[in-house]
């Protein structure tokens, strides 16, 4: 690793890890077989202002939860870092983007952390979905998503 290239920038106990060195989205289209979705439709869901949602999960979104809820996520798509991430005032890194078909979406980043001393630093780790967290080649933790979809908008 060059350390000439690293953007240094000192970390204070609660801190969010905000410079990230990250790759390009990887997608994979998340097809399913066709199948009626099921719930009834609002019949006054485009004259409401207060409830404004669609009662029912489409079954791309049935069929990703079972396959994918609770359990450990699998990386795909190359280590290529292609990409810097400055928070610009943000404590997270946004990817988010909008797909027109049912599709699987992974990255990869990576930061560098240099301690004085050596020893243990805990970490929260959060993020929408799921995530592997790695020190030197060894996962260490997991983000595992835990909770259905319920977007009131999907």
């Amino acid at each position: 690793m060059n350390t000439d290239t690293i953007y240094r920038r000192a970390l204070q106990q609660g801190d969010a890890i905000r410079y990230w060195h990250y790759s390009d989205i990887v997608s994979q289209r998340y097809d399913v077989p066709d199948v009626p979705m099921q719930g009834d439709m609002d019949p006054f869901f485009f004259l409401s202002k207060k409830k404004n949602f669609i009662p029912h999960t489409y079954p791309c979104r049935v069929d990703f939860q079972q396959r994918y809820l609770e359990k450990k996520p699998q990386p795909f798509g190359a280590f290529e870092l292609t990409r810097w991430w400055f928070p610009f005032g943000s404590d997270h890194v946004d990817l988010s983007g909008f797909w027109f078909r049912p599709t699987r979406i992974g990255a990869w980043a990576q930061t560098w952390l240099e301690t004085e001393t050596d020893g243990e630093v805990t970490l929260r780790f959060t993020t929408c979905g799921g995530g592997i967290v790695q020190v030197n080649g060894e996962d260490v933790a997991c983000a595992i998503w835990k909770t259905p979809l319920r977007s009131p908008f999907l």
